[in-house]
């Protein structure tokens, strides 16, 4: 089956050129040292992989959010009601729960040292894995949420579970710690 680019993530949103724009603009409401602290204990990566997950999640079958662009079946490329599919997906994709379950603020004046080891000592986590797939000749970034007791484990998770999902073709995973349980 071919793949055809179905669009940015502007033509889909509207008001956003990607899902990293989405979450930076809600993060400003809060504050520049809100954004900036965000960014420093990479609870911002956190949320946007987390958003761009639930994104993924509600997509139809077959197509997927690359980055910053729309792909999925050539032969469905404009086909309106998918198209409407999409732009619905991304619209019911809440970061409200998202930016709370990564909400730092409440650790403001914890020693950042200290959070990092209590992460580091859970026995299990949850750890954003972004995959790169190659299909077709085209290499496709696939972001997936998993529980791990180590990043290996959360490769390994990944890896199985687009295995299961009939993408195997994986090139390269990379998992990042997003929260301890």
């Amino acid at each position: 089956m071919a793949t055809s680019i179905y669009g940015s993530f502007y033509n889909f949103e509207g008001t956003a050129l990607t899902p990293q724009d989405v979450v930076s603009s809600v993060l400003s409401g809060a504050g520049a040292e809100y954004g900036e602290r965000a960014v420093k204990i990479g609870a911002f990566d956190a949320m946007v992989d987390d958003y761009v997950a639930a994104i993924q999640d509600l997509l139809p079958e077959g197509v997927f959010l690359c980055g910053s662009e729309i792909t999925g079946p050539a032969e469905d490329r404009f086909d309106e009601k998918i198209r409407v599919q999409i732009r619905e997906a991304i619209a019911a994709a809440d970061l409200t729960p998202i930016i709370a379950r990564h909400d730092f603020a409440l650790e403001e004046d914890a020693d950042l040292d200290a959070i990092i080891a209590k992460h580091e000592n859970a026995l299990e986590a949850t750890y954003a894995v972004t995959a790169y797939v190659k299909e077709y000749g085209e290499t496709h970034e696939v972001s997936l949420t998993v529980e791990a007791t180590s990043v290996e484990d959360a490769v390994a998770q990944a890896k199985a579970d687009l295995a299961e999902r009939g993408r195997p073709n994986i090139q390269d995973a990379i998992a990042r710690l997003i929260d301890a349980s």
